[in-house]
């Protein structure tokens, strides 16, 4: 029961029987918890009780009796002896006290302050008294709080040696309701408006709101548009449920964790319905791993390493040939191939002028070279980075088709899979197909090694199942 919910509990109950539900030292614990965390002023702490149970309680209305007797004219004494004659049949009563001499440890200048607010005394022991009443009817006691002070005050202080500074505040009186509060008659309460008044204008965020949220239509609610059947995300979806309720005509892989003992649903993974759709494969042959697949940073040369400084002299003379220089070796036909930063670079042959008769005949003359003819050709220059592109293009569209696994595992979680039959409507402008009214969706829950974890935190090898 809540705090809020126990305050509704509390209601003042007459009818009370000499039993209890609960034990005594539970009644003085809460009334010991009370006193101590109740608020007080400058905290002195000037919260007192008393607990009287049975044959102490029944003395105590025995006084209260007299002191009706004594005090109050005969017409209004056949009003309240009634009354003190079903306070004692209770099965017992605390007693609040508030003890102003506890002031004395304050500063002369709060002791001052707290004489000329006595108040603040009654506030403490309303707060006292509150908590008792809550948590003893929480309990399943029936309370009432009496006020026959001061005219048993003086019995009181004579009978239990109870301190002269100690000031009777209030009686709760206790016991086993015999019935509901009142009879079982409701309060009633006035309107809450003229009573509260809220100056700061705020949006409201209580359950009920008095503006609810408007959605185009019901569907709109919890439901995203179903997608067209012949759509790549139908298939998708159509594989997570195949697997999901172990399909035996679709081929699954076999799990790679055991499920938990006595759970029944299967965890399909992300890459499990990568290779039902795509066919994504893992290569044996290939390291995976950010680190390991990480490309080696430097200029790749074939056998021992070599610096700058150890450069031979062949090395020197090709730079020189690029230069303009010419120069004459065996390998002038090679395509001066090699890697930067891991990526094959192809140049081509490198020809010096020499092997062009026509730019050497220009050269020096200031003519420009010959324009070639129609049958003069060239070997054709080849494009060493096709495959890399190649790879990359591939590696970018599996990258695409496992981000449309994901995102529709996400979408499962968020909105479900459809598990029905039913028949979907037209298609929309936008290619989708609405859900129709009786689609069954079953949501699904995202699980990444063996916790349950938010989907769109979710990464690296995660899958789905069923939710409970």
């Amino acid at each position: 029961m809540s705090f809020l919910e126990a305050t509704k509990v509390r209601r003042s109950n007459v009818t009370l029987t000499n039993t209890s539900p609960i034990s005594d030292d539970t009644i003085v614990n809460i009334v010991g918890h009370a006193i101590k965390h109740a608020p007080s002023p400058f905290h002195v702490q000037s919260g007192r009780a008393i607990v009287l149970f049975k044959k102490e309680h029944e003395k105590l209305w025995d006084f209260g009796k007299e002191s009706v007797m004594a005090t109050m004219p005969p017409p209004v004494q056949a009003t309240i002896l009634p009354k003190v004659a079903e306070y004692r049949a209770a099965y017992g009563t605390v007693l609040f006290f508030e003890d102003p001499s506890a002031a004395a440890v304050l500063p002369p200048q709060l002791q001052g302050l707290m004489a000329k607010y006595p108040d603040w005394y009654e506030h403490s022991s309303g707060m006292s008294q509150f908590i008792v009443w809550t948590a003893l009817c929480a309990e399943g006691l029936g309370c009432s709080l009496q006020h026959y002070q001061p005219g048993i005050s003086a019995a009181v202080q004579k009978e239990w040696n109870v301190p002269e500074t100690w000031s009777l505040r209030a009686q709760l009186v206790f016991g086993t309701p015999m019935g509901p509060p009142r009879g079982g008659v409701d309060k009633k309460f006035v309107p809450l408006e003229p009573r509260l008044k809220d100056p700061a204008p705020r949006k409201s965020h209580t359950k009920n709101p008095t503006t609810p949220p408007r959605y185009c239509s019901d569907r709109c609610r919890n439901h995203r548009p179903r997608p067209s059947a012949t759509s790549l995300e139908h298939r998708i979806e159509t594989a997570f449920v195949a697997l999901l309720s172990g399909d035996p005509s679709v081929p699954a892989a076999p799990p790679k964790t055991k499920p938990p003992k006595g759970d029944p649903r299967r965890l399909v993974l992300c890459s499990a319905v990568e290779r039902l759709v795509f066919n994504h494969v893992p290569d044996p042959t290939r390291m995976y791993g950010r680190q390991k697949n990480r490309a080696k940073r430097g200029v790749h040369h074939e056998g021992a390493w070599t610096s700058v400084d150890m450069e031979d002299r062949a090395a020197t003379a090709r730079q020189d040939g690029i230069d303009g220089y010419s120069y004459s070796s065996d390998d002038d036909e090679d395509d001066g191939g090699g890697e930067v930063a891991g990526v094959p670079i192809r140049l081509g042959p490198v020809q010096s002028p020499r092997h062009r008769p026509e730019l050497t005949a220009a050269a020096g003359t200031g003519t420009s070279p010959p324009t070639p003819s129609a049958g003069t050709t060239y070997p054709p220059v080849s494009s060493p980075l096709a495959p890399e592109l190649e790879a990359r293009r591939a590696g970018q569209q599996r990258a695409e088709e496992r981000e449309l696994v994901r995102q529709a595992a996400r979408r499962g979680v968020a909105f479900g899979f459809v598990v029905g039959s039913a028949p979907v409507d037209a298609p929309s402008r936008t290619g989708q197909q609405q859900p129709a009214a009786g689609d069954e969706r079953r949501k699904c829950e995202a699980v990444q090694n063996g916790r349950v974890v938010e989907a769109s935190f979710a990464k690296g090898e995660w899958g789905v199942r069923w939710r409970e």
